[in-house]
């Protein structure tokens, strides 16, 4: 990005997909979607636990959808490369799922590095992330352009998931985020796997589905930002909108799917970790603003979406409406409820 480059239009960065993929398909009528070799680097944090827990066998659905969408898609692709990465802490070797490549272990907690109220051994994501850049510095080729996929260890895909990654970026989207949907908790069977995909399901607004160039890794400002906890991929986002020049957030396409409703990360037990994660983000956003150019960019993302809804007053010029007479004098009052209600 160049700083006479014109910013994007964040006001269309979240999309629904029957109006995205017909402005795409327009788009491009005259011409056909780019031709470049393409590897997706899919990394997992597998995590080895009792079988009895729901997340256990969550992600041993979520394993056998990638082997599947793989094999399905490498039928007919051939020059899509797709390489299905596992990570995890020692403990967690013998979970390593049958057809992915192990990648180096990861050794940071966030119960040895941090003081929380309930001390949880989380990972972090960039660790998670680096696994996934490393592999692809040690194995890339000549003439293939590599795309770091991340998803959480939860969330399963369709069949043609990746295909149609394949398929927004060749129409020119340089990163993408594609929002799960969640569907009813009938089954976390393996062997009910084409019921799950089948089934539509519902909107999510989570972020939890990341695709973008392995290379940009490199200028990436790394955060401590821990998995499992509100607000963990928003450090990740404020770096994809420094980068990238056509992001996208796809928020109802039906290619990747979560079993059941999620506890709310942010309940009171863990509101240390979500505000961990978002003093991280803010300082992730710190130090991409000292960069030429991208502090405007910041700057209209914030204020093109809801993301200025949680973010302190004054950064990137975000300022929140002062209260007036009848607010502050009902501030007690509010208070007061607060307390009652939560007692």
């Amino acid at each position: 990005m160049t700083d006479t480059q014109p910013l994007p239009d964040y006001s269309r960065f979240y999309r629904h997909t029957g109006s995205l993929h017909r402005d795409l398909v327009s788009a491009l009528k005259d011409s056909a979607p780019s031709p470049t070799p393409r590897r997706f680097l899919h990394i997992v944090n597998h995590i080895h636990m009792d079988e009895s827990k729901q997340l256990a066998r969550a992600q041993k659905v979520s394993w056998e959808s990638m082997r599947r969408s793989r094999a399905y898609t490498m039928q007919f692709q051939t020059d899509l490369v797709i390489d299905l990465l596992a990570t995890g802490f020692a403990e967690d070797r013998p979970a390593i799922p049958q057809g992915f490549i192990p990648v180096a272990e990861l050794s940071r907690k966030a119960s040895d590095l941090f003081d929380f109220n309930t001390p949880r051994p989380l990972p972090l994501l960039f660790d998670i992330l680096e696994r996934g850049r490393d592999h692809h510095l040690a194995t890339r080729a000549e003439g293939v352009r590599d795309y770091i996929i991340l998803t959480n260890a939860d969330i399963a895909v369709l069949p043609h998931f990746y295909s149609y990654a394949d398929w927004l970026i060749g129409m020119g989207h340089d990163a993408v985020i594609i929002n799960r949907r969640e569907i009813d908790d009938f089954s976390e069977d393996v062997a009910n796997l084409a019921a799950m995909q089948a089934e539509m399901g519902t909107d999510h607004p989570g972020l939890d589905c990341f695709i973008f160039p392995a290379d940009w890794m490199e200028d990436f400002v790394r955060s401590d930002s821990i998995i499992g906890t509100g607000m963990v991929m928003r450090s990740l986002l404020f770096n994809l909108i420094a980068k990238a020049d056509n992001p996208v957030a796809i928020l109802d396409a039906h290619a990747t799917f979560h079993i059941g409703i999620d506890p709310d990360t942010g309940i009171q037990h863990y509101r240390d970790y979500e505000a961990h994660n978002m003093a991280e983000c803010l300082k992730v956003i710190a130090a991409l603003e000292t960069r030429p150019g991208v502090r405007d960019r910041l700057q209209r993302f914030v204020h093109d979406t809801r993301e200025h809804s949680w973010l302190p007053d004054g950064i990137l010029g975000v300022r929140r409406p002062q209260p007036g007479p009848l607010s502050r004098l009902l501030r007690p009052v509010k208070q007061r409820l607060k307390r009652m209600l939560s007692s």
